[in-house]
Formats: C-alpha cells, sequence, structure tokens
C-alpha cells in the first residue's frame, strides 16, 4: 500500500542543520502553487502582461530589485543581449529577454537559441533558458521539442525518481542529462521543469496502475518492479529524509507516482 498522492508534487526544500550532519525537511506544495507563489505574471500595478518572453534569471530574497537591475546591466555589456526588462511579484524579481505575441515566431525562436548559446566567463549560463507564456507563466506547450519532454505525454502518470533545485547548479541542465543517461540505459526517461525545480521520472502509466483498497492507493505490479529499481526520490542525487514535526526521521523518501498536467 502507498498513501494517496496530490497530483504532480513538487518540494520546497530546507536544510537542517545537525551536529555532524546534514538533513533535507521536505515540505510538500502543488505545481500550480509553486508557479502561483514563484512565477506570478502579474506586474506589481496588478496589470496582467500578456504574449511570451524568455526567461533568464530570478531573484529573491532583500535586494532582489538591485541584484536583477545589475544582473541586467551587467548582460547588456558583457554579452551584448538586448530587450531585457524585470517584473516584480510578491517576493521574487524575473528578468526576461523580450516580448513576443506567439511563442512559435522567428523572432522568438531566433532569440531563444541565441540566448542558449551566450557565454558569459567561458559557460553558457542560459542553455536552458525558456520562453514562458505571460499569462500563466509556464512554457507554452507549443516549445516541446523533446520526446524526453514529460509534459508530451498530459493525463498520464510517471514514477517520480528525482528532482533538482538551484543547488545543482543548472536545476533544467542536470534533470536533461539525468534523463538522458537513463535513456542511454534503456530507461523509459523524462525531465519535467518547474520554475525553480526539474524532475525526473521513468515510464508512463494510468489510472488502471493504481487501485483504492481500505483508503490508501495501491500500485500495480508493474509499477512496483519500476520502484524496486528506483526505490527513492532522490534531491541533487541524494536521498530526501522525511521528519515528523519533532525532527524524527520518518524514512528517505520513496518514488513515487505523478500526473502530468
Amino acid at each position: 500500500m502507498v498513501p494517496v498522492l496530490p497530483l504532480l508534487l513538487l518540494f520546497a526544500l530546507f536544510w537542517l542543520s545537525l551536529p555532524g550532519c546534514e538533513e533535507r525537511r521536505v515540505v510538500r506544495s502543488t505545481w500550480d502553487q509553486l508557479h502561483a507563489d514563484k512565477r506570478s505574471p502579474i506586474d506589481d500595478d496588478g496589470s496582467q502582461n500578456s504574449g511570451c518572453a524568455i526567461l533568464l534569471k530570478s531573484f529573491d530574497g532583500p535586494g532582489q530589485d538591485n541584484e536583477a537591475a545589475r544582473f541586467i546591466d551587467r548582460l547588456t555589456l558583457t554579452a551584448a543581449m538586448p530587450d531585457l526588462w524585470k517584473s516584480r511579484f510578491k517576493n521574487v524579481t524575473n528578468v526576461y529577454r523580450g516580448r513576443y505575441s506567439d511563442v512559435a515566431s522567428p523572432q522568438a525562436q531566433r532569440d531563444l537559441r541565441q540566448s542558449r548559446m551566450i557565454q558569459v566567463d567561458g559557460k553558457r549560463p542560459f542553455e536552458a533558458a525558456d520562453l514562458v507564456d505571460l499569462s500563466t507563466g509556464k512554457p507554452p506547450a507549443a516549445v516541446i521539442t523533446s520526446d524526453n519532454d514529460l509534459r508530451r505525454y498530459p493525463n498520464q502518470y510517471s514514477l517520480q525518481v528525482g528532482c533538482y533545485d538551484e543547488q545543482s547548479g543548472n536545476p533544467r541542465v542536470a534533470a536533461e542529462r539525468a534523463a538522458a543517461t537513463l535513456r542511454a540505459e534503456g530507461e523509459q526517461a523524462f525531465f519535467y521543469h518547474g520554475p525553480f525545480l526539474s524532475l525526473v521520472t521513468v515510464g508512463l502509466f494510468d489510472e488502471s496502475d493504481m487501485t483504492l483498497r481500505d483508503g490508501a492507493t495501491a500500485y500495480s505490479p508493474r509499477v512496483k518492479e519500476l520502484q524496486r529499481r528506483f526505490p527513492y526520490n532522490l534531491v541533487n542525487g541524494r536521498t530526501l529524509v522525511e521528519k515528523r514535526s519533532d525532527g524524527t526521521k520518518i524514512r528517505d523518501q520513496p518514488s513515487f507516482l505523478v500526473r502530468v498536467e
């Protein structure tokens, strides 16, 4: 038996300092809540953006607006990147490039390719940049180009076996590389990008792979077999410790099915 899980879970991760070691505490949040809290397309004045733009970087914490402004100035001077702008809502300031009426427009696609190739200090910091729909804050379906992108398979289920956050350096690149590595090993692996987190999943399933027994959800034999090979949901390659409110360890978080939305 496994507990019933909300659709498409993501995790806000907080470090807990303990003598001699570090562990993570899990706080669950739905995908939609994460987008609403972190990437609202609504500006400070309450106006609603429309069209799409290339999302380059987000800033939070004290001085985020100044950090975003300095980031724009630095890119303008060192990388000659044009059409940069920032938008703040709640506790996050996002830096974008361009505004486009259509994600499929030649200009949007040219700017996206050029942004991904830009080098700063010998690195390509925007190789995983993506266009986002400014009315939703999410990547438009039209820019899905890889069969490894889980967004290509809506309303199906997949086993979440990993998650990458900004501590990985670039969560999008890390998740895509992890999925590609698993594919090379013969696994049906996928990545799924959120604003700050990127998932790695394996397999495709449907509702017939879940049954309700005694108020809990049970997985089918083929899901359980996959869980035997991928028992945990790893964060940046490490097991994630689930704890009670008093700090007592419950378990290392297992892999689990998520529904593609």
